[in-house]
């Protein structure tokens, strides 16, 4: 697979089952084809990755539960799909109250974990390696 990261910056990430959120383009296109209009803003989801995936195969990461992969020089686990909750539907800065947007992510991509069922939308990772990830780097499925 030949994907590449975006980081998002400083400040934009929170997690709290995990050391990483990994949220594909994939996914992102997958929601918006599906949301009627609502406002998909990758800044709604604070992912710590964005992977730029060249094809609208819908949620593909969720097929990632238990692979490892590479990124830059850093290797991760990627252990379960990420539950989302109401925060997605806040306004935040620079993005309107978006309150049907975790019912649409439920019609769409609901997925079963440890948890039970959830609207997911990304994965959580753990780092297995720590190595330097820059925007553009490459991702390969180990």
């Amino acid at each position: 697979m030949d994907f590449r990261t975006n980081l998002l910056g400083t400040g934009t990430s929170f997690v709290d089952v995990a050391p990483l959120h990994l949220i594909t383009t994939a996914s992102i296109r997958a929601l918006a084809d599906s949301a009627d209009g609502l406002d998909v803003d990758i800044r709604r989801f604070r992912p710590s990755l964005l992977i730029d995936t060249p094809s609208n195969g819908g949620f593909v990461e969720n097929e990632w539960k238990g692979r490892t992969l590479r990124i830059g020089s850093a290797e991760v686990t990627v252990l379960i799909p990420a539950p989302r909750c109401v925060m997605t539907t806040l306004a935040q800065p620079a993005l309107k109250r978006e309150p049907a947007m975790l019912e649409a992510l439920a019609r769409v991509n609901r997925q079963e974990n440890a948890f039970g069922t959830f609207a997911c939308l990304g994965v959580y990772a753990r780092v297995d390696i720590s190595g330097q990830v820059r925007v553009g780097d490459g991702v390969k499925m180990l």
